[in-house]
């Protein structure tokens, strides 16, 4: 059986979904809260979430709800997710959701969060916004007086098969990602992380030796370009911004030119200066360093996995130590007090090994933004019912 948008009825959203439905949590009792940077606006589920007393604040949802930014630039992002497999069932996260949760009979739930990432309700919420330059939010009645098409529950479902079974692969390979990444963790625990430690009191091996980062990697810091320049029409040179580390990702480009050593290519690793100071090595094709990301790029190949791992640690030490009561604020002085343990060469095959492990993850990022690409192509054309399945 096909999908024939014959079938499908003319309705308005507020009548296929309800919008900010209730969820019941316990005041001061703990559950997942995810914030908003925690969903980067192309995996279909939040990239994690951490626990937190629930005092009466923020939306809330529960498993299967499809959480919505409603405030820029998140919006223009594509900061949308489907929450999945918390603990107690529901939680709460950013006050700057929507919730969308499907009615029984007459949406999927995994319809649902396809439709929300499509032009259709996107666009019309992203024009609604009003409020203050940067803290504007959509209307969301607006959102609820669109008008949509929507299939039956059969055709519904036909159509989120399709679509999710590029997820499920997504979803898969970030497995394969993470178990990379475990690997990598244990072999440098195993080997280097003790006589890192002594890097400070100068207490290694024979044949080690401790140098300063920027002896033994490229510093970069990014470039403070103009705000009105950046664009999400894809029109200049993608940009990395500290919201982009995690997912590898890049969303936004801009038009103005500058130096070209300010170029990010696959593999680099990548350093967020402001809040929480992620770190990932990035998977995306070339792109421009933006102020307060941070790139480091070894001088020896051989040291690619191993300085990414070697800064881990000290790196979370200064996100602990300097935060405050304002946001702390990661700068060059403080990479500039960094020394490094540069093993010997009897460690070159286990430091190729690591080199082996990340060069296994980036593939596996590729492989996803090839998958994301094509689902995003589909995900209009089915749910509108231009393509029939």
């Amino acid at each position: 059986m096909t999908t024939s948008t014959q079938t499908w009825k003319k309705m308005k959203f507020a009548d296929f979904v309800d919008t900010n439905p209730k969820s019941t949590l316990k005041k001061d009792n703990e559950y997942a809260f995810i914030p908003m940077e925690l969903v980067d606006g192309v995996s279909k589920n939040p990239t994690s979430f951490y626990t937190k007393k629930f005092t009466g604040g923020g939306s809330r949802f529960s498993n299967g709800d499809t959480v919505f930014a409603r405030i820029t630039p998140c919006l223009e992002n594509g900061k949308i997710a489907q929450i999945k497999d918390l603990p107690e069932g529901v939680g709460f996260g950013s006050t700057e959701f929507f919730v969308f949760r499907c009615k029984e009979g007459i949406s999927d739930r995994d319809f649902v969060y396809y439709l929300s990432r499509t032009d259709e309700v996107r666009s019309p919420a992203i024009k609604s916004m009003v409020g203050a330059s940067g803290r504007q939010r959509a209307d969301k009645s607006v959102v609820e007086g669109l008008d949509i098409l929507a299939p039956s529950i059969a055709d519904q479902r036909r159509i989120s098969d399709v679509l999710s079974t590029y997820d499920n692969l997504i979803e898969n390979n970030t497995q394969r990602i993470r178990v990379l990444d475990q690997m990598s963790q244990a072999i440098y625990g195993e080997y280097f992380a003790a006589i890192v430690e002594g890097v400070a009191e100068k207490n290694f091996p024979k044949g080690w030796k401790a140098e300063n980062l920027y002896d033994v990697a490229d510093i970069k810091m990014g470039f403070a370009f103009k705000a009105n320049q950046f664009n999400e029409e894809q029109q200049g040179l993608r940009t990395v911004r500290i919201r982009d580390i995690l997912s590898g990702v890049a969303t936004t480009y801009t038009t103005e030119e500058v130096d070209h050593s300010y170029l990010v290519k696959k593999g680099d690793f990548l350093i967020g200066m402001d809040g929480i100071f992620h770190m990932n090595h990035w998977q995306d094709e070339d792109a421009l360093l933006v102020q307060r990301v941070c790139r480091v790029r070894p001088k020896n190949e051989r040291m690619r996995a191993y300085l990414a791992l070697s800064l881990m640690k000290p790196i979370k030490h200064f996100e602990a130590t300097l935060m405050g009561a304002t946001v702390a604020h990661l700068g060059s002085r403080h990479l500039e007090e960094l020394f490094i343990a540069i093993p010997d060469s009897s460690f070159d095959q286990k430091l190729e090994y690591l080199n082996m492990l990340l060069d296994s993850k980036l593939q596996y990022s590729y492989q996803n933004k090839t998958l994301r690409k094509t689902r995003d192509l589909l995900i209009p054309k089915l749910v509108t019912g231009e393509i029939k399945i």
